[in-house]
């Protein structure tokens, strides 16, 4: 019997084989995927045993950590990795550079676990891929109504138009962002559709260099490099930092972030906060599940309980938060 239940992380065992998914404590006896390189979902590479990802995951996670992980094997988008009664097979999830979904085809059924993803394309990443599941378990960390995104290029626009505007009063843009991701957007904004400079905090530029390396076409200057500082000394440039960056650049700035919960929560301690977000919105994440069809859902981060409610309404699709599935919870009943 397949069993699914959540302990820091997505745990799938059919009694034979123990597999778990982004887990955020080291879990022995398993065998690791790690779906993307954000800091939260990182922790899996620290665990014993074998471990999966995208090269380009391992890559930014060695930039930001300065180690190679150990036992482990990577994983191009398509590829599968046969187990012993198991495959699991990558697919592109949008979010950022090399993150994945998994789709795990198990002797009683296909399960699919999304990770964090987008349907949408952006500057520098494709769509996530749709597919079929009977059991799939999707992020819902925007899974509420209220969060349905501006297209997408009507807020790079106005990025774009803040940038200059800003740049015309003798004020630098400041962007606080998170520096995997959000940040190489930022970059790429400021690139394609500005005539400035980009100057970013060294850690975003580790992060920016694998991006290079992965062929995104990225112009800018680590702000700890000569001609970085020249430029800040100007003050002609737009500066990107990470978010939790407490040290702030000299002179005259005027504070951004880009961040999805800019759409409800008005108030930030910044100048401009603009609804740009790497994740799925309400909108995208039914029509994942209407596309693929699943028998039932399961949902995780965010806005868990209420999409999961949603879902049911709405799609008349069975559909419970993940973190309420214990271990011993899974029925034959899923695969019937």
């Amino acid at each position: 019997m397949v069993k699914i239940y959540w302990s820091d992380g997505l745990v799938i065992s059919d009694g034979h084989e123990k597999m778990t998914f982004d887990p955020r404590r080291t879990i022995e006896g398993c065998v690791t995927f790690i779906t993307h390189a954000h800091g939260d979902h990182v922790s899996g590479f620290l665990n014993p045993g074998e471990k999966c990802s995208t090269k380009q995951t391992a890559d930014l996670y060695r930039a930001g950590n300065r180690r190679k992980p150990e036992d482990h094997k990577c994983l191009q988008y398509g590829e599968t990795l046969k187990l012993d009664t198991c495959r699991v097979q990558l697919l592109n999830a949008g979010h950022i550079l090399g993150s994945a979904q998994f789709k795990i085809e198990t002797p009683e059924g296909v399960i699919v676990y999304t990770g964090d993803m987008n349907l949408q394309e952006t500057l520098l990443t494709a769509p996530a891929e749709i597919e079929d599941a009977e059991v799939l378990i999707i992020e819902s960390t925007y899974g509420e109504p209220s969060y349905v995104f501006p297209r997408r290029e009507y807020t790079y626009a106005d990025i774009a138009k803040w940038i200059s505007q800003t740049l015309e009063t003798g004020r630098t843009p400041f962007f606080r962002v998170s520096p995997v991701g959000k940040a190489q957007e930022i970059i790429a904004i400021t690139n394609q559709l500005t005539y400035a400079d980009v100057v970013v905090h060294p850690k975003v530029s580790c992060f920016s260099e694998v991006y290079v390396r992965n062929g995104a076409k990225l112009r800018y200057h680590d702000a700890k490099s000569e001609e970085g500082e020249e430029i800040l000394a100007r003050g002609e440039a737009v500066l990107v930092y990470p978010q939790n960056e407490e040290a702030a650049p000299q002179g005259e700035v005027s504070q951004a972030v880009a961040t999805g919960w800019a759409l409800r929560f008005k108030r930030w301690d910044v100048d401009k906060a603009f609804p740009l977000s790497l994740h799925a919105d309400f909108r995208q994440l039914l029509s994942y599940v209407e596309a693929a069809r699943p028998r039932i859902v399961y949902t995780c981060h965010g806005f868990d309980d209420r999409l999961a409610t949603i879902i049911r309404k709405r799609c008349r699709i069975e559909a419970y938060p993940i973190k309420n599935l214990s271990r011993e919870s899974l029925t034959d009943y899923l695969f019937s």
